[in-house]
């Protein structure tokens, strides 16, 4: 038995000894170190269950009254018990498919990544989709030969590869590479149009070095998992979770087929971590109609929408408002028009939701549905030059993001503490690190173009 014990039924309450009359506990922890998280009692000997509920914490003596003939009883024999950890902002469903697909999370260089795709393609038929997960250029120690603005190209991947589609996601998830034979399967070309808020990358002949970022990656999407395949994944989630002691979990956007069969697994009683789920994207938010709370005995909840404003800043997407300092002219992109986050916002508000807003970059947080400058920060290109940038941090220019405004009021309706709303657009919870209530765009927010012209473009973003 491990050393440590990850009580996945809350935080620890203190509670006082059983009356006689209280019905027996389901589960005991004896002679076991625990951490009640109380600085009043730090430390206790002993834990009692009853129907997935904490009933008490105390002394060994205090705890072992409300041992029954049916009480299971475990001997702890001095190892620690603590509180389930909660992980704040996970994707649930990837945790699984990280267990099935290639991991390449840790390589030290593209040879190492193409090496691990190279043993999935020996044990796989012909025309099978090979995904992938985990690279990042950016912590390779061996240089890679013939990048484009720091990121590999397919060229090695291909040649290992040559009769299985391969999509490898970066490690941040807001870029994928893809092989030549996945790319040739969903027609991409050098004339292939570029969807809004993504970018397909160029060499400098012009053709797609496989490199597909934000709403560019849907170009060379693999073949539609299984449903046993995802059955699969979501067991082999829960138990990665249970292993390390993450008892609850923000699953930060799933989609309506997703939200499904969690909904399945919290009522057959199968749905082993706790899981507060936002709803991916607007849609997703209209066939669930109202959030739900408290599913399967407290095991899920579904309650927040998940909306993305920008990109992420190692695949250099998230929308700056200077530009990044090895890619000069290059803002980053803006994934969602503000007119579509304002309706998706006011359905929200309307319907009980909590907005959940990616929103990395300044330019992202400081984006304003009420004015409009909002359509010209929407459809700004952005030019990529070709050269590779030795790093690919952000510009630490002096503008900064505007700053946060609405009502700081605890929240009236549902949703985590901190979550407020305006009248006019729920203030969101961001990963970006800041609240993101959008209100005016900076005046000092530029509307910068290309210093090239679009002919001679290696790369663009529409």
């Amino acid at each position: 038995m491990s050393r440590r014990l990850a009580v996945s039924l809350g935080v620890l309450a203190l509670a006082a000894p059983a009356a006689a009359a209280t019905p027996p506990a389901d589960l005991v922890l004896k002679n076991a170190v625990v951490h009640t998280v109380d600085a009043k009692r730090p430390r206790a000997e002993a834990v009692a269950v009853r129907a997935s509920r904490i009933v008490a914490v105390g002394a060994n003596a205090e705890v072992l009254a409300l041992v029954g003939p049916k009480t299971r009883v475990l001997d702890l024999a001095g190892r620690t018990v603590v509180p389930g950890f909660d992980d704040s902002h996970a994707h649930f469903a990837g945790i699984g498919f990280a267990r099935l697909d290639v991991d390449l999370v840790g390589t030290r260089s593209y040879a190492e990544v193409v090496e691990r795709v190279a043993k999935a393609v020996r044990t796989r038929r012909p025309g099978e989709w090979i995904r992938g997960r985990g690279w990042h250029e950016e912590k390779w120690s061996a240089p890679t030969s013939g990048t484009v603005r720091g990121f590999p190209t397919h060229a090695a991947l291909s040649a290992i590869s040559p009769e299985n589609p391969v999509v490898l996601e970066r490690a941040d998830g807001h870029a994928v590479l893809a092989n030549a034979r996945a790319m040739a399967s969903r027609g991409i070309t050098r004339r292939t149009a570029v969807p809004e808020g993504g970018e397909i990358i160029h060499d400098a002949n012009g053709e797609p070095t496989g490199v597909f970022v934000d709403n560019a990656e849907g170009l060379v999407t693999p073949a539609e998992r299984t449903e046993p395949e995802v059955r699969r994944a979501l067991g082999l989630a829960m138990d990665e979770c249970l292993a390390k002691g993450v008892t609850s979990l923000t699953d930060a956007g799933a989609p309506v087929g997703m939200i499904a069969l969690y909904k399945e697994a919290a009522a057959t009683g199968k749905l082993r971590t706790r899981l507060y789920v936002m709803a991916s994207g607007l849609e997703t938010m209209r066939a669930i109609g109202r959030p739900e709370v408290g599913l399967g005995g407290g095991m899920l909840t579904v309650r927040t929408v998940k909306l993305y404003a920008d990109g992420a800043l190692g695949s250099r997407g998230a929308a700056l408002l200077e530009p990044y300092a090895d890619d000069a002219d290059n803002l980053g992109l803006i994934r969602t028009p503000s007119e579509d986050m304002l309706e998706a916002a006011r359905f929200a508000l309307a319907h009980g939701f909590q907005v959940g807003t990616h929103a990395i970059g300044d330019r992202a947080r400081g984006l304003s549905p009420s004015t409009p400058r909002r359509r010209t920060h929407a459809s700004a290109s952005s030019t990529r030059r070709s050269s590779p940038p030795p790093t690919s941090r952000a510009s630490d220019g002096s503008a900064s993001s505007p700053p946060c405004r609405g009502s700081t009021a605890p929240p009236t309706g549902p949703g985590p503490p901190g979550a407020s709303a305006t009248p006019a657009w729920p203030r969101a919870v961001t990963s970006g690190g800041s609240c993101s209530t959008p209100g005016p765009a900076s005046s000092t927010a530029p509307t910068r173009r290309s210093r090239t012209s679009r002919r001679s473009r290696t790369s663009t973003r529409r």
